[in-house]
């Protein structure tokens, strides 16, 4: 599997890691984020953003959504 070669991962809920759990991947190498879209389906200001960080608004903000169907996998 390709999540042989990364350090770590990066999944949206549990249901995503417990998929990844049964395909071997060790559970120290996963990291549940949350869900990004409903997170930040809400519109709001780039400063409001900044202080939920709690980062210095000269930092970038860069957001990955990424979907992957984890039937037939296993």
């Amino acid at each position: 599997y390709r999540y042989d070669y990364t350090d770590s991962i990066v999944v949206p809920g549990n249901h995503s890691r417990d998929q990844l759990i049964k395909l071997g991947v060790p559970t120290k190498r996963i990291h549940v984020c949350g869900d990004v879209y409903l997170d930040y389906a809400r519109m709001q200001k780039r400063p409001d953003v900044y202080e939920q960080l709690g980062v210095g608004r000269n930092k970038k903000i860069i957001l990955l959504i990424s979907f992957t169907n984890f039937i037939n996998l296993a």
